[in-house]
C-alpha cells in the first residue's frame, strides 16, 4: 500500500504545478515488478506535464523536483531492481550492457548487498557495503576474470546524502 500527499492548490494542480509531494508505503510493487519493502519520498515544488499524465498515464517532469528518498530492499526486491527493464537498458558508454542475474542478496546485519552478472561474455560477482562508524560505501568486484580479489571504491555516507537530497 502506498500513500501520496500532494501539497498544492487546485488551480496550481490544474496547471501542472505542485508545492510538494510525499510518497510513503510498504510492500510496494509496480506494474513491471519493481518491488520494495519500504519507500519514503519527499520532494518540493515541481511541474509535471499534466496533458501527458491524463493522456498517457505517464508522469513527465517539466521542472525537476528536488528532495530526498529512502528505499528498503530485501533480497527479492534487490533482484527485481537489478533486472528491471530500465536497469537492463543501461549501457556502459557505447559498450554492450552489463546483464545482471536476479540472484542478488541483501544482508542487513553485515550492511552488504551482493550481485552478479556478465559483461562482454565474462562473469562478475560484486558487492555494495556500508562500513565503519561513518558509513563509508564500498563498491567492489569479488570475483572477475582479471581480478579474483576484492577491489573497492568508497564514498562517505554524508557525500551520498548531499547528492541524493540536492
Amino acid at each position: 500500500r502506498v500513500e501520496v500527499q500532494v501539497r498544492s492548490s487546485p488551480g496550481m494542480i490544474l496547471s501542472g504545478k505542485i508545492d510538494g509531494v510525499q510518497v510513503s508505503g510498504r510492500a510496494w510493487e509496480s506494474p513491471l515488478s519493481l518491488t520494495c519493502r519500504r519507500i519514503e519520498v519527499s520532494v518540493g515544488d515541481a511541474a509535471v506535464d499534466l496533458k501527458g499524465l491524463v493522456q498517457k498515464g505517464e508522469i513527465r517532469m517539466i521542472r525537476t523536483a528536488r528532495g530526498s528518498a529512502v528505499v528498503e530492499f530485501d533480497s527479492r526486491d534487490w533482484g527485481n531492481f537489478l533486472c528491471h527493464p530500465l536497469v537492463a537498458s543501461a549501457r556502459l558508454g557505447k559498450d554492450a550492457p552489463f546483464v545482471f542475474r536476479r540472484v542478488g542478496k541483501v544482508d542487513t546485519k553485515s550492511r552488504r548487498a551482493t550481485f552478479s552478472g556478465s559483461y562482454q561474455g565474462r562473469e562478475y560477482d560484486m558487492f555494495l557495503s556500508m562500513e565503519g562508524e561513518r558509513g563509508e560505501l564500498r563498491v567492489g568486484i569479488e570475483n572477475g576474470p582479471e581480478n579474483p580479489t576484492t577491489t573497492s571504491a568508497s564514498a562517505s555516507e554524508s557525500a551520498l546524502a548531499s547528492t541524493a537530497t540536492a
